[in-house]
């Protein structure tokens, strides 16, 4: 099991965005790789199963649920069997937190997961930061772009600094930033990107499944469950200005 190192989100054909159920494909136009359900309860209690091909009918290889309606933050759970077993040490599922954090100007998600294999193998804290750089302009053929960024909080790799003093590859704050990705509570997808809700790609010491499979499907698992979290408080704020107009 390994993601390509970019990929699009698209809704399945015949999937109804009226439906509390909603299937969306990952992989590109002409080929699905891995299929994501999405389920909101009535109670508003969500939860996100990631399988492998074009179907949900396959046993999930990572998942996530929210614990209440009222709360943005998720656990996500990796059955042992989707990953190398040389690479775990016992158990029959992996359970993390993916939290939220919010203050006056910043608002950003983060995980601790476990990153290599055998002797390299090392637990490891990353954070999504919102981005409108030069990171999310390549998911859109260089347009700009809102988003995010995966940054590898631990990381102490470096690159040349850019003109304006910030590393290339690298956070503000000298990070490395290891995926991006934009969705459609950021911004819309138009003209031949008809059915796509978000594009995602793997930076950094992320390529080629460079930081572990345990850690791709934790960075696109997370990255699934910030959007549905982003359109839910849009769906409510849209509702909130229609009572008070």
């Amino acid at each position: 099991m390994a993601f390509p190192n970019s990929f699009s989100v698209s809704r399945a054909p015949k999937s109804s965005s009226w439906s509390k159920t909603k299937i969306y494909h990952l992989g590109s136009p002409d080929v699905t790789l891995y299929t994501c359900k999405e389920v909101v309860a009535w109670s508003g209690k969500t939860s996100i199963s990631l399988h492998t091909g074009a179907t949900a009918e396959t046993d999930p290889i990572a998942s996530s649920a929210s614990g209440s309606a009222w709360r943005t933050d998720t656990t996500v759970t990796i059955p042992i069997s989707t990953v190398s077993t040389t690479s775990l040490s016992s158990g029959s599922e992996i359970n993390e937190p993916f939290r939220k954090h919010t203050s006056l100007t910043h608002e950003t998600w983060d995980f601790v997961c476990p990153i290599g294999s055998g002797k390299e193998r090392q637990v490891e804290k990353f954070e999504w930061r919102r981005s409108h750089g030069d990171e999310t302009a390549s998911l859109r053929d260089g347009k700009s772009t809102y988003g995010w960024k995966l940054i590898r909080l631990h990381s102490n790799e470096s690159n040349a600094a850019s003109s304006d003093g910030q590393v290339s590859g690298h956070s503000s704050d000298g990070k490395e930033v290891v995926a991006v990705w934009t969705d459609d509570s950021l911004t819309w997808f138009r003209g031949d990107e008809k059915g796509v809700v978000g594009k995602f790609e793997f930076i950094g010491s992320g390529v080629d499944g460079g930081l572990g499979e345990q850690w791709q499907l934790f960075a696109v698992v997370s990255a699934l469950h910030m959007r549905q979290v982003g359109l839910q408080q849009a769906q409510s704020t849209g509702s909130s200005a229609a009572a008070n107009a």
